[in-house]
C-alpha cells in the first residue's frame, strides 16, 4: 500500500505505473480519472457497485479483506505502543 497525494488522473496513472507490472490487470471502480489505463499497457476492468444487487463485500471480497486486515493491524500497533510505552 502507498498513499496517493490526490485522485487526479495523472497522479493515479503515475501511481499505477510505479506499482504495477506492464500487462497487469487493473481492477477499479467507475471513477473517470482511471480512463486511459488501457493505453498505458494494462488491461483495465471496471466494476461499478451502485448498479449491483450484491453488496460490495460479495462482489469484491479481496478488497474488503485487505481493508479489514489493515484496520486490525493498525489497532494492534496502537495498542502495542500504548502497552509498551515507558
Amino acid at each position: 500500500m502507498r498513499f496517493a497525494e490526490n485522485t487526479q488522473r495523472k497522479t493515479l496513472h503515475d501511481f499505477i505505473g510505479d506499482v504495477c507490472e506492464p500487462g497487469a490487470i487493473i481492477h477499479t471502480d467507475g471513477k473517470k480519472e482511471y480512463q486511459g489505463i488501457n493505453g498505458l499497457g494494462y488491461k483495465h476492468i471496471v466494476t461499478v457497485m451502485k448498479n449491483e444487487d450484491d453488496p460490495a463485500h460479495v462482489e469484491m471480497p479481496a478488497c474488503h479483506r485487505v481493508a479489514s486486515l489493515v484496520k486490525r493491524w493498525l489497532l494492534g500497533t496502537q495498542r502495542w505502543s500504548e502497552v509498551n510505552t515507558p
